[in-house]
């Protein structure tokens, strides 16, 4: 594996870049072999590879422009990932992975702080060596989870949040043919969007109240929020929704502190 921090990183597809500065940055290989035993012969004598190397690239970074988010957003399945032609260029530090694809995408925003992402890629191949393009990094005004917002009362919240994060997560199957040691194309297989909610004096409401008797429990709730999310000078950035099941709510109560809830809801792609 190999680490960095505050490295220039440049994704592209279909021939559109997009950069961004990671304040983190690791590029992990895997070199699958098996060895080879004889008769007649004490122990190992020879290995072999059993599948071409392939590795995974995780970054973290600030956003700081509506194409920190919109960019990789277009990678969920209903964009780029339904289609064979799907793989990505990375140029990360002084290395460069081809034919990888996006499997996680996440956004944590907090109060009081600046809003981060990370980047979660798999490649299929090699890395080698190569640069990223510092001329395409971006340089704008970062977000901040101080003047980001939505509405929360849908989801029983009596006051606004004071942290939520944003998941895309989704799986490819990469396809490959003889006399090719890289895949041709990857299909999307499955995927999700998930956000989490933390916030003041969830009710009870929203919980809902089952017994033994009744059948609510097979009728799952659905909900659904829209986040506008702004930099530090108030200007708004995009707005980022997810509308689909309540995987899980908890409430937690303390001495000498009001009540807190956390909610989680899912949406399948």
């Amino acid at each position: 594996m190999v680490n960095f921090e505050n490295c220039p990183v440049v994704i592209t597809s279909d021939g559109t870049s997009q950069g961004i500065f990671a304040n983190s940055l690791s590029i992990s290989q895997n070199l699958a072999t098996d060895n080879i035993s004889s008769f007649g012969i004490y122990g190992t004598n020879g290995s072999y590879p059993t599948e071409p190397p392939n590795g995974n690239i995780n970054a973290d970074f600030y956003i700081s422009g509506a194409q920190d988010l919109s960019y990789f957003l277009n990678f969920k399945k209903s964009g780029y990932a339904d289609t064979l032609n799907n793989f990505i260029d990375v140029d990360a530090g002084p290395f460069r992975a081809e034919k990888a694809v996006l499997t996680e995408y996440s956004l944590s925003v907090a109060p009081n702080d600046v809003i981060t992402a990370s980047i979660s890629l798999d490649y299929y191949g090699a890395f080698y060596s190569g640069a990223a393009d510092a001329q395409q990094l971006i340089t704008g005004r970062l977000g901040h989870g101080g003047f980001s917002t939505g509405h929360f009362a849908s989801l029983g919240f009596n006051d606004k949040p004071f942290a939520y994060s944003y998941t895309l997560s989704q799986s490819f199957q990469p396809i490959r043919s003889l006399g090719e040691p890289f895949p041709k194309a990857a299909i999307w297989t499955d995927g999700t969007e998930s956000l989490s909610i933390d916030g003041y004096d969830l009710p009870s409401s929203l919980t809902g109240t089952y017994s033994p008797t009744n059948t609510q429990w097979m009728f799952p709730q659905s909900g659904g929020v829209a986040l506008d999310i702004r930099n530090i000078c108030e200007q708004s950035y995009t707005t980022l929704g997810v509308t689909g099941l309540f995987a899980s709510r908890n409430v937690s109560i303390n001495a000498d502190n009001v009540i807190n809830g956390s909610i989680e809801i899912v949406k399948p792609l």
